[in-house]
């Protein structure tokens, strides 16, 4: 039920959620009607132009700056998010949009960084059926791209980052590895390292993915609305709940 209402009810305070509610209220609030367009339409001109959600971002990426050199651990954990598994219509798994996870760890490994790559995440049912759990699905690629099978660990049951990090210690404290390089995207880094500290792990983290910092554009055209800086402030509103959702449940 957590889990199903974790993914549910953000949308409801997500700019485009409360941007539908105020619209819907003023079908029903005639007298109220020009003051809920009006926040409405702020609200959504607001979280799309670059210079919010760019702003948004930054707050939770300039946390963990790029390693240049970073320092070598008992293992990399991939935390999941970047593979769109096998299933429906396509029999082979396909990058999505943080892909960058799986190559940091794979340059990372190369490098001699950890002898083990640990891959994290399985499947949302509700999001629809699947062939493989992203974890095997990753696995298979890592095999494909020459990495030995020795080198690899996989954990496949965690549905959100809280499991990730407990399915995680299951299976590493066992090989008494407590140390680790921990790859995810940097928006997604502060949450994670938090919840992994929590559980014991000694975190270094392996930020990739990052969203800002390649530079902008003219002043003026931060200020126009697009698709994109919806996303990126949804992006950053979401990680920024679910801090406070994880610290208020102990997990973070």
């Amino acid at each position: 039920m957590f889990l199903f209402l974790s993914k549910t009810l953000p949308v409801l305070i997500y700019p485009l959620g409360v941007t539908l509610i105020l619209l819907g209220l003023s079908v029903f609030k005639p007298r109220a009607y020009r003051k809920f367009v009006l926040t409405a339409l702020a609200i959504l001109w607001a979280f799309s132009t670059g210079i919010v959600s760019q702003a948004l971002v930054a707050s939770l990426e300039n946390q963990y700056p790029a390693l240049i050199a970073p320092t070598p651990a008992s293992a990399i954990v991939v935390l999941g998010g970047y593979l769109r598994s096998p299933g429906g219509q396509h029999p082979k798994a396909e990058f999505s949009e943080s892909s960058d996870r799986l190559i940091k760890a794979l340059r990372l490994y190369r490098a001699k960084q950890a002898p083990v790559i640990l891959l994290t995440g399985g499947n949302i049912a509700f999001y629809g059926a699947v062939h493989q759990s992203e974890a095997q699905a990753a696995r298979d690629l890592l095999l494909e791209f020459g990495l030995p099978a020795s080198a690899l660990l996989m954990e496949d049951q965690s549905l959100n980052t809280y499991e990730n990090a407990l399915f995680s210690k299951q299976i590493l404290q066992p090989k008494a590895i407590s140390q680790i390089l921990l790859v995810t995207s940097a928006i997604h880094m502060p949450r994670s390292v938090a919840i992994f500290q929590k559980l014991g792990f000694t975190v270094i983290a392996a930020p990739t993915d990052y969203l800002t910092g390649w530079g902008s554009g003219e002043f003026f055209f931060q200020l126009l609305p697009s698709p994109e800086g919806l996303m990126l402030s949804t992006q950053a509103l979401k990680e920024w709940l679910g801090l406070g959702v994880y610290r208020i449940k102990g997990w973070a």
